[in-house]
């Protein structure tokens, strides 16, 4: 009972910290965009799946904002900017990336506009066309449109594609309820499998866990859009899956339903899907940030980064990397998966898509050092402490 308290204390304690940081942004950034649009992407931003209406991009790509900053002028040049993954606290960076940067060269004539969309074949259709400047999604998703696999450029590749910057891991969240008889990935053979819009790629980490043939049986999936919230509870799954930066509402969400705890990758497992793909990163989610699980569990992330294309000016990249880098200290108040963003950590290419010349020519003149994570073993060898990337 104790443990019980406990665990809702300090659950309780992060939402408030949660909380206060949203007031304060929503306070911070009303000039410049409106105050309900902001309150709206905050909702996004803490963790919440509900979504408006999308837009396609090309409908989102001539409307201005309604209210616009006084020393504001007709931009001479429109930078446009695709987020993905509604489920994600970066489906809403976009906007607020944009917000740097028209601080920075609204009154120079530059302007920036954000666009959303849940298909990243769209996102980086749309970029590869011109019609999209930057796409913000995860690393691996990236290196699929790099290589051409799966949906995007099979067997072509896209080898325009740049990186820009990364913005934090986001982990791989795994909850079951506690009556369940596991409590680590390795024995999850013929179980259930609750998955969303991320499901891509917790099929790819299955599947080599499944390649070592500890299941006896394989999994299967279930759409959890389709299942509904309490799938879970419910008992219509066994596991919900889901790659998000934490504290996250929704999981929040489901531990209050009914009684869970978080399943562990071991250390073995963590092992063999770091060399089954670069782009892994060991990961912790803190004890008690969620009901039912009051110690730290071991899982595995993946970064979230701004990606380009070769053929997008030097200057525009640039521009937008300045902007960032000149407000992170505030991006890094924004939400507690963003407390620990390092320059060094954001400006770490993977080694598999190439740094676009704009990042480099501000590199080069800001004197800030980035690393080739390829050259580092297990892909920089990362750990995560409640969302936040850190170096060993």
């Amino acid at each position: 009972m104790l443990d019980a308290k406990c665990d809702m204390g300090q659950g309780v304690m992060h939402t408030v910290r949660v909380f206060v940081r949203t007031v304060l942004f929503v306070l911070s950034i009303c000039n410049f965009i409106r105050c309900e649009e902001v309150s709206a992407d905050l909702d996004l931003l803490n963790g919440k799946i509900a979504l408006p209406p999308i837009p396609s991009i090309s409908e989102n790509q001539s409307k201005t904002p309604d209210t616009l900053p006084t020393t504001y002028r007709v931009p001479d040049k429109v930078l446009n900017v695709t987020t993905l993954y509604p489920e994600n606290v970066w489906y809403p960076t976009g906007d607020i990336l944009c917000v740097y940067f028209n601080k920075e060269f609204s009154n120079l004539g530059l302007h920036c506009k954000s666009h959303k969309t849940t298909d990243f074949v769209e996102a980086f259709t749309a970029l590869r066309s011109g019609k999209t400047d930057f796409v913000l999604t995860t690393e691996d998703l990236g290196e699929l449109t790099f290589n051409g696999v799966d949906d995007f450029d099979k067997g072509v590749g896209y080898k325009k594609l740049r990186f820009v910057f990364a913005l934090n891991d986001a982990l791989l969240v795994m909850l079951a309820k506690r009556s369940a008889e596991f409590d680590d990935i390795g024995v999850l053979g013929g179980k259930v499998i609750g998955v969303n819009k991320s499901s891509m790629e917790i099929k790819r980490i299955f599947q080599t866990i499944s390649s070592t043939e500890k299941w006896g049986k394989p999994v299967s999936y279930m759409d959890l859009n389709t299942a509904g919230e309490d799938a879970l509870c419910n008992e219509k799954v066994d596991v919900v899956a889901i790659f998000v930066k934490n504290p996250n509402v929704d999981v929040q969400t489901i531990t209050k339903s009914c009684e869970t705890r978080l399943v562990e990758i071991h250390d073995d497992d963590i092992e063999i899907l770091k060399k089954s793909n670069p782009m892994y990163s060991s990961g912790v989610i803190s004890g008690g940030m969620y009901m039912g699980s009051p110690m730290d569990v071991k899982t595995i992330g993946i970064r979230s980064v701004v990606l380009s294309s070769a053929d997008v000016p030097e200057e525009t990249v640039y521009n937008l990397t300045k902007a960032f880098f000149n407000h992170v200290e505030s991006f890094r108040m924004l939400h507690p998966a963003f407390e620990g963003l390092a320059i060094e950590w954001a400006t770490k290419t993977s080694g598999v898509t190439p740094m676009h010349d704009g990042v480099k020519r501000y590199l080069k003149e800001t004197h800030l050092n980035t690393v080739d994570v390829s050259t580092q073993k297990g892909g920089g060898d990362q750990v995560t402490k409640e969302g936040v990337a850190v170096k060993k």
